[in-house]
């Protein structure tokens, strides 16, 4: 763990664009994989809000 410590250090000294880069993949992976609950949440608070409404 301490070896992909010091490699994750390292490689953010080595550039901020990079661990920049290197968020957004991650928040991009987890909004892939959960695409289809955060669609499905979309849609029962849509469908919530129109009952409400009406």
């Amino acid at each position: 763990m301490s070896i992909f410590n010091r490699h994750a250090i390292l490689v953010l000294e080595h550039s901020h664009q990079s661990f920049s880069v290197w968020i957004v993949e991650i928040i991009f992976r987890l909004c892939k994989s959960t695409l289809l609950i955060c669609w499905t949440i979309l849609l029962f608070l849509f469908e919530l809000w129109d009952s409400l409404l009406l």
